[in-house]
């Protein structure tokens, strides 16, 4: 193998050629002499390399082939141009208009009856009794009976033996001694209990509808602070 230098109007190209081969050798040589007379004339003419290079890798411009226009004429069938599914409207076609659905019939207006009104039931009205005078009216009446329980003060117990009392406070001030069975208050309250802290009661109370009736009461000691 063989590494030819070749030069041309300024440039330079390296080939490899076999030396083993004598018509390629020769061949070579022959290439090489006329590119130095071709670099030789050129210098003698006062043209420079890069105006050669362009001289000879030039290449012709080809002449633009002409093409007849296609019309597409096959109206009858579906255009490829045309999204599938659009309609297609021709002049041969005539124009069919679209028909406008119904419109839908109003639902049905159910017709409920209404019940006549029925007069609620008025209660007959309960015959009201009037106040008369209580079961114990004939009975004579003890001194804190005078009084409300509100007005009443319960001061404490005194116990003798079994015996327990109360002492209530009038309104002006009096401390009075009171035990089982006896009255105070303005409704005929019976004392049935005594404790420390309270006197227990059963009033005769008037209720319009039954007439007198018993009712529980309380007189309470204050707390003192």
């Amino acid at each position: 193998m063989r590494l030819v230098l070749l030069s041309m109007g300024g440039l330079f190209m390296l080939t490899i050629s076999a030396c083993d081969d004598p018509k390629q050798q020769m061949a070579q040589q022959m290439q090489q002499s006329q590119v130095e007379q071709t670099q030789s004339d050129n210098r003698s003419q006062g043209k420079l390399p890069s105006q050669t290079l362009s001289t000879t890798t030039t290449m012709p411009v080809q002449a633009a082939e002409l093409i007849t226009p296609y019309v597409y004429a096959a109206t009858g069938l579906r255009s490829p141009f045309k999204v599938h599914g659009a309609v297609l409207v021709t002049q041969n076609q005539p124009q069919t208009q679209l028909k406008t659905p119904p419109a839908p019939s109003p639902p049905p207006v159910l017709v409920v009856a209404q019940p006549a009104q029925v007069e609620p039931v008025q209660p007959e009205p309960v015959a009201q009794r009037q106040p008369g005078p209580p079961p114990d009216a004939g009975r004579p009446r003890q001194p804190l009976e005078a009084y409300g329980l509100s007005e009443l003060i319960y001061r404490g117990m005194m116990a003798t033996g079994n015996t327990k009392a109360g002492l209530i406070q009038r309104p002006d001030g009096a401390v009075l001694r009171v035990g089982l069975g006896q009255y105070l208050g303005q409704r005929s309250g019976r004392i049935v209990e005594i404790t420390a802290t309270q006197i227990n009661l059963i009033e005769t109370v008037f209720d319009p509808q039954v007439g007198y009736k018993p009712m529980p009461a309380s007189l309470i000691a204050p707390i003192s602070r």
